[in-house]
């Protein structure tokens, strides 16, 4: 990937891939296909976490190329553990190195995030304790390259 630059021109490696599709002159702007990925999994829970609910998607993960998506929004209404893993990630859809997300949450009263820590080893793990549990806990911003 090209990147022109106030002080020159420089390479980057994008973690992305985009397919642009060429129409013709006659119809103006190009479409921007995204890549196919996988079908969602389901995610499987530990210690007493579950779903939200409806409307909210629950919990998943799929791969796109190299890259590894997860969404749902999570609840456990009890106390949570520092350090506390909520599920583990299959073989071929976990990252290359141990990585941590800030995500939106609600605890102790109050929106809020919650770093959420997902390992080579394929455990997802909310980092913070709390007597109150986590009201929810949105896996929606998460997403890293299983590529070392």
């Amino acid at each position: 990937l090209k990147v022109a630059r106030l002080n020159g021109a420089g390479t980057m490696r994008a973690r992305f891939s985009l397919l642009v599709e060429d129409v013709g002159p006659a119809s103006g702007v190009p479409t921007i296909v995204p890549p196919a990925g996988q079908p969602w999994t389901a995610m499987t829970y530990q210690n007493s976490w579950v779903n939200y609910g409806a409307p909210y998607f629950s919990g998943a993960y799929r791969k796109v190329g190299d890259v590894v998506e997860l969404r749902g929004l999570l609840a456990k209404n009890v106390a949570v553990g520092a350090n506390e893993i909520f599920s583990t990630l299959p073989a071929g859809f976990r990252p290359g190195g141990s990585t941590m997300f800030l995500v939106p949450a609600y605890h102790t009263g109050n929106p809020t995030y919650a770093r959420v820590d997902v390992r080579s080893s394929g455990e997802v793990a909310v980092m913070q304790a709390g007597t109150t549990g986590f009201p929810y806990l949105s896996l929606d911003p998460i997403r890293f390259s299983v590529t070392p």
